[in-house]
């Protein structure tokens, strides 16, 4: 079940800058307001996102005082700023390096997203993966490392984008992962 968490761990991200932008829009009923604010630290909490939950619940505080449900959702804030504290990420060191790839990692208690550049990449150079796809303006791969779910997208300029579904037991785990996941992805494009 994780491993389809997971994979969707990208849309869920996507919908909690969503949910932000519109909250964030002034021309919107403020009530409206409040309920994209819950809802983006709802999922944010879920993916262990401590910081950006504290930072929507300044900025529901900081809206008006009168407005209906807003003790309601800043309660509920509250809750979702205890759960992101105990899912919250690991620490590593900022970027690594495996061959001429640079990269970052994000380290949560449910999986890892690694972040990077591939050098001199050619798109129209990349052999159509069994397990993939190819389209004019990126590649996107699913399979396995080190048995854990995986799915990578590569731009045509050479972006790379990797999820992998794992819960983790140490922050030195993750890494070693994301190094296994960034080497094969990169043999898989560049052979």
């Amino acid at each position: 079940m994780k491993g389809y968490i997971m994979e969707w761990a990208g849309l869920y991200l996507d919908a909690v800058s969503h949910f932000l932008d519109r909250a964030r829009e002034e021309k919107i009923d403020p009530s409206e307001r409040l309920v994209c604010y819950n809802m983006a630290a709802r999922i944010a909490s879920l993916l262990g996102m401590k910081d950006l939950v504290a930072d929507i619940a300044r900025e529901v505080s900081e809206l008006g005082e009168d407005l209906p449900l807003k003790g309601w959702i800043k309660a509920s804030i509250a809750g979702y700023l205890r759960v992101a504290g105990r899912t919250g990420k690991l620490k590593p060191p900022p970027t690594y390096t495996v061959g001429d790839v640079r990269f970052t990692v994000d380290l949560l208690s449910i999986g890892i997203r690694v972040r990077g550049y591939i050098e001199n990449f050619k798109l129209e150079s990349v052999k159509e993966p069994s397990n993939g796809r190819i389209t004019e303006d990126y590649v996107i791969i699913r399979g396995e490392v080190k048995g854990f779910k995986s799915i990578a997208f590569i731009s045509k300029d050479g972006a790379l984008d990797i999820r992998v579904s794992c819960i983790l037991e140490s922050s030195e785990e993750g890494l070693e992962i994301a190094a296994k996941a960034v080497q094969t992805i990169t043999e898989m494009v560049k052979a």
